[in-house]
């Protein structure tokens, strides 16, 4: 594993100022977007739902209200 590891790092030596600047942002954005994926993205869903069943309580609730009047 530490040869491995060496070895990267000495590629990535190798790299220039530029191409190891496009490979960091790339790894950012591949970190964001995993991020969004696995914590964001489920809440967003939840919430939605939590929404939607919300809106769906207050028409039950407005026609409930309507018969009884």
């Amino acid at each position: 594993m530490k040869d491995q590891w060496l070895k990267l790092s000495a590629r990535v030596d190798a790299l220039a100022l530029r191409e190891r600047l496009m490979i960091f942002s790339a790894l950012a954005v591949l970190l964001v977007y995993t991020v969004y994926l696995v914590l964001a993205e489920p809440l967003l869903v939840r919430q939605q739902a939590a929404v939607a069943e919300i809106a769906a309580q207050q028409k039950q609730r407005a026609d409930l209200a309507a018969v009884i009047r």
